[in-house]
């Protein structure tokens, strides 16, 4: 057999203009995925921040770490709406709920807020939790002040959890679109090229 000899060419079949289709149907599908899969995880954030209706208290289980307490201006608890209540003078303690020193609670650095599940609060308090355990959050009025009740909620890394959800639903969508346009683009250069 000499060098020469020609192998026979086998024409692949053109790729159907359906693969079109599917491409449209993934990116279709990735988008769909990251608004199903925010829409679950800022759903959970939500039901992971306890609340307290104020003036009140509640017992929490907290685990070590950095905590912040929101004014939730906007909220739901019990069947009951409570929106825009002014917590002006409102006192706040943090406490070990077998007894104890009280936490010591601080202004936020940075003013964080959140609108979840209709829900919506804004960062009034921080503070630290060094030993896990059970901690009681007392609030009301000084003695003789009438007001109407609040809803504050304790959430520890909210801002961080939102934007982690955020940017993996980014990337479920824009990794949709990206495979939609690669098989789009060897779907157009294969057919154009047999």
């Amino acid at each position: 057999m000499s060098d020469q000899t020609r192998r026979p060419t086998v024409e692949r079949p053109k790729p159907g203009r359906f693969w079109y289709a599917v491409a449209a149907l993934i990116a279709l599908g990735g988008i769909v995925a990251a608004g199903v899969f925010i829409y679950g995880k800022l759903d959970e954030l939500a039901r992971e921040l306890p609340q307290i209706v104020v003036p009140g208290d509640k017992v929490l289980q907290l685990e070590p770490g950095h905590y912040t307490i929101f004014h939730e201006h906007q909220s739901t608890v019990d069947g009951r709406i409570y929106s825009g209540t002014d917590v002006t003078g409102l006192l706040v303690r943090v406490e070990p709920a077998g007894g104890g020193e009280p936490l010591a609670l601080e202004q936020p650095s940075v003013t964080s807020s959140y609108s979840l599940s209709g829900r919506a609060g804004n960062s009034v308090l921080v503070f630290d939790v060094d030993k896990p355990g059970e901690y009681r959050l007392v609030a009301g009025y000084p003695q003789g002040e009438e007001k109407s009740e609040a809803v504050l909620s304790v959430g520890r890394g909210m801002t961080g959890g939102i934007l982690t959800t955020v940017f993996s639903a980014l990337g479920i969508a824009f990794g949709g679109i990206i495979i939609a346009v690669l098989i789009a683009v060897i779907t157009y250069r294969r057919r154009r090229t047999i």
